[in-house]
């Protein structure tokens, strides 16, 4: 956003405010540049660089974000592997109601003392 406003009178980007670049930088953000008031910025490469630069930074953190978010939602399978269940249930009365019992085993080992 500090760059958009430093450009804005050079590349007649029309930020009066500080705000007003947050804003742009968000919608740029977003929507990869249609915030500008000017499609081709009176001809300044300095507000095309920037646009540039943010499209491909936003790009790269939300590959992180994603790539993050899909790797702790795929985990999942590792553990299923690591659980076994007995061979056999038990339908048990206590105290006038049925329960099914059976046991699950975890197979990796959770050291707590080193």
């Amino acid at each position: 956003a500090p760059f958009y406003w430093l450009a804005s009178d050079y590349c007649g980007l029309n930020i009066s405010t500080y705000g007003d670049a947050v804003i742009l930088s968000l919608t740029t953000m977003f929507t990869i540049g249609y915030g500008t008031s000017s499609d081709y910025m009176k001809g300044c490469w300095t507000g095309a660089l920037l646009i540039i630069i943010q499209m491909v930074t936003a790009l790269m953190m939300n590959a992180v974000i994603i790539g993050g978010f899909w790797l702790r939602v795929s985990r999942p399978q590792n553990r299923a592997r690591s659980i076994i269940f007995s061979e056999k249930a038990v339908i048990r009365e206590i105290h006038g109601e049925h329960y099914l019992m059976f046991q699950i085993i975890e197979l990796k080992k959770h050291q707590l003392v080193e």
